[in-house]
């Protein structure tokens, strides 16, 4: 456990003032009055004010008991630094007693006053010791008196009350948690420092009226919730305003689950209250990158294991029980007092200043838990929790803190667009499917799309008739045009054939007087006149496709 603990002990200012979850009782408690002593304005904040303002009067009480044992040792103290000089010193010496005695007349005084004195105690001897003893009883009584009921009321006037006062709040329930926010913004007080003391451990599983587990909602989310509605105090108050989570050193067996978040797959005791005091320092980072250059310092805070009533409510644990015998063995349990030092130290430290996401453990930095530390799950977290709060915190909130809206709240309103564009996004790949779908398939789609858009649906049906008919109409002029061009065709042929004959008869007749390049050029001529013929076939070809369209 290291050396003796210890905190700063400075005096603070009047108007500071401090929020301490839980402090009228443990750990809480001792932490509440420790602030309170150094002139600190404390909010003691919980669920039972019976039981709040049994813990005011007993801080009152011990605060005036220990004030008047302060005084009274320094008192001792400051008379053993400057004792009182004795009178029995001075008398033997008196500078007219040696005077005398240079004359020779000191040494007859002195018989004189021996027998003067000699008579006197046998006077006082005759007339009893009734007189003695009124002279021992009236010094006696007057001492009783200087310290009895004149001096109380003297302290009673002189010590100052502490500055501490009650205010209800129930973190089982974030309805009463925001009446709480709003009380205490009513008030007008600032706020300098949020200890977010108060918890509980190692219970049964049970959900609360908000239909979170006990542990989660206790232990961390309403204190995030406190936090993120008081923010706008804290800014008011840096630099060096602070917030300060109590967790434990049990937050190393903690684990990150969102689907095992409130316990629907499985829960176990030891394991919830682990997480819930890891989700504490993985809120303690991420919120402290959304606060960068705020002034405000986040700090966790480990107190060891303290002998307190936090754990009252797990009686029936075998595992406590086991925890609590293990802990007498070895004497590692501290009590109170001690557990308050590091909150108090995180609280008051001015060597703090300026420092922020640190996890304290016996009044010193130390490492937290690989979770802890991972900055995916942290972003997750934050996430989630705000996700938890939605009723109870809004946008403007979170843009007055300069923090992002998460994500699921920008997206809430288009939701309904979202789901329609779900809706849409299958038809998409069938289109390219319909390369290779059947027309079983393609009917599918279009009965989809009649479900989607039945207007649409219409549309198509008039475009694929119109398309059928143009085929139709198609194959038809088709037909018609393959007839004509076949009669043409046959027609030029036939004419060329004809006027062939006729030429090579004619030919045959001038073949003495005509030379070959004339018979050349009649047989060139015979050939374009064909083509012609051709060429004429296939414009009336052309026309009567034209008409065809």
């Amino acid at each position: 456990m290291g050396g003796k603990l210890s905190y700063p002990r400075d005096e603070i200012p009047a108007d500071k003032t401090f929020i301490v979850t839980g402090g009228n009782t443990g750990v809480g408690y001792q932490t509440a009055k420790g602030i309170a002593k150094l002139g600190g304005r404390v909010i003691i904040a919980c669920r039972s004010e019976e039981r709040a303002t049994q813990a005011l009067e007993k801080m009152q009480k011990e605060h005036r008991e220990e004030v008047k044992q302060e005084r009274q040792t320094q008192d001792e103290a400051a008379k053993k630094a400057n004792p009182p000089p004795a009178a029995t010193k001075d008398t033997p010496k008196p500078p007219a007693t040696g005077d005398k005695d240079t004359t020779g007349e000191g040494s007859g005084d002195k018989d004189t006053a021996e027998a003067s004195a000699t008579k006197d105690t046998e006077e006082a001897s005759a007339e009893g010791q009734t007189t003695e003893g009124k002279e021992e009883k009236e010094p006696i009584a007057s001492a009783d008196k200087e310290d009895s009921s004149p001096p109380e009321d003297d302290a009673a006037d002189d010590i100052q009350p502490l500055k501490v006062e009650f205010m209800k709040l129930d973190l089982a329930s974030l309805a009463s948690t925001m009446e709480f926010i709003n009380a205490y913004k009513a008030k007008g007080y600032p706020l300098h420092v949020l200890i977010c003391n108060a918890g509980l451990g190692l219970v049964p599983f049970q959900k609360t009226d908000d239909g979170f587990e006990l542990q989660f909602q206790v232990n961390y989310l309403s204190h995030f919730l406190m936090t993120l509605h008081l923010l706008p105090l804290l800014r008011e108050s840096a630099p060096n305003s602070r917030i300060i989570n109590l967790t434990s050193i049990v937050h190393t067996s903690g684990t990150f689950d969102l689907k095992n978040m409130q316990g629907e797959l499985s829960y176990d005791r030891i394991k919830f209250y682990g997480n819930s005091k890891v989700y504490q320092i993985m809120n303690m980072y991420a919120l402290n990158r959304r606060l960068k250059d705020s002034g405000i310092s986040i700090f966790s805070v480990h107190p060891g294991y303290v002998d307190s009533e936090f754990s009252r409510g797990s009686a029936d644990s075998k595992l406590h029980s086991f925890v609590e015998s293990v802990s007498q063995v070895l004497h590692i349990k501290r009590n109170v007092e001690d557990g308050a030092m590091t909150s108090l130290v995180a609280a008051l430290d001015t060597s703090y200043d300026g420092r922020s996401a640190l996890y304290l453990k016996d009044c010193k930095v130390a490492n937290a838990s690989a979770l802890a530390r991972n900055t995916e799950k942290q972003e997750q977290l934050w996430d989630y929790s705000l996700d938890c709060l939605k009723d109870h915190i809004t946008e403007d909130l979170l843009k007055d803190l300069h923090l992002p809206v998460p994500a699921a709240k920008d997206d809430t309103p288009a939701t309904d667009e979202a789901k329609g564009e779900a809706e849409t996004k299958p038809e998409t790949p069938s289109k390219s499917e319909e390369p290779t779908s059947t027309q079983d398939g393609a009917k599918s789609k279009s009965e989809e799309e009649a479900e989607s858009k039945p207007e649409e649906k219409t549309e198509s049906k008039e475009e694929v008739e119109e398309s059928k008919a143009d085929e139709d109409d198609k194959s038809k002029v088709e037909e018609v045009e393959s007839k004509p061009e076949e009669d043409t065709e046959a027609k030029p042929e036939a004419e060329s054939e004809s006027k062939v004959d006729e030429k090579e008869e004619e030919k045959k007749e001038e073949s003495e007087d005509q030379s070959p390049t004339d018979e050349g050029g009649d047989t060139k001529t015979d050939e374009e006149e064909v083509k012609s013929e051709e060429v004429k076939g296939d414009e009336d070809k052309g026309q009567e496709d034209g008409e065809g369209e």
